[in-house]
């Protein structure tokens, strides 16, 4: 089981801060990026794309922040995933969540565009679907050859940390279990010190953690309580 801090960045300066912050306490952070479009929300680097970093990122010049001892997850709340793929590739993910928009031809080029991925994209990273409040499970298994993992929202509207629990995400949780046995199982949304054991005896393997951990005083000491949790 891994714990994994969610990062919804403001700038290049408070995602280097932000990654600082839990820097040797995990293997893997996920950065939720959202265009403005998908979700009311913007963040980096879709309120950033003019500034010098940026720029230097896209060149290859720098590299993400602490690239070398986190690996970074992208949670995908955006409108068009593939006229941002070739920006998102520079970005070295380790894991990518994609997320269905709400309209059925969405949906569909979405789906399309993860089943034509080069075959090369598939081996070197772990490909998810998000499992929203009302994401339909045969959307999920159209594309099931194609992902490594299934990210289950715990909150009923994606874009926001600190949301209440959806309790429909243990449904999804056990039909997931149910139709796809092998399939990993991540939560993201509403995981805290009052809900995360319920997770854990649901059978969820990762766990992805926004304001319970960054909202307290002491990030890293929150990261290793819900360490604990998980022994």
């Amino acid at each position: 089981m891994e714990i994994i801090p969610a990062i919804m960045p403001d700038s290049w300066h408070d995602l280097n801060q932000k990654m600082e912050m839990v820097l040797g306490g995990v293997k893997t952070v996920q950065l939720d990026l959202m265009d403005g479009k998908f979700v009311p929300g913007i963040t980096w680097p879709f309120n950033g794309m003019h500034t010098e970093s940026w720029k230097e990122l896209m060149a290859e010049n720098i590299g993400m922040p602490f690239w070398e001892d986190i690996d970074i997850e992208y949670d995908l709340m955006i409108n068009d995933v593939e006229s941002f793929w070739e920006q998102l590739i520079k970005m070295a993910p380790k894991r990518i969540v994609f997320h269905f928009p709400k309209d059925q031809v969405g949906i569909d080029k979405l789906k399309s565009f993860i089943k034509n991925l080069d075959s090369y994209f598939k081996n070197e990273m772990e490909l998810g679907i998000a499992y929203e409040h009302d994401t339909h499970l045969s959307e999920i298994l159209e594309i099931q050859d194609d992902i490594k993992f299934v990210q289950c929202m715990g909150i009923e509207h994606v874009g926001a940390q600190g949301l209440s629990l959806d309790e429909a995400v243990f449904v999804h949780i056990k039909a997931i279990q149910d139709r796809l046995s092998d399939m990993v199982i991540t939560v993201d949304g509403a995981v805290n010190e009052n809900t995360i054991e319920r997770f854990i005896n649901a059978g969820v393997e990762r766990f992805v953690i926004g304001s319970a951990i960054y909202h307290n005083t002491n990030p890293m000491l929150a990261l290793q309580d819900f360490k604990k949790m998980l022994q």
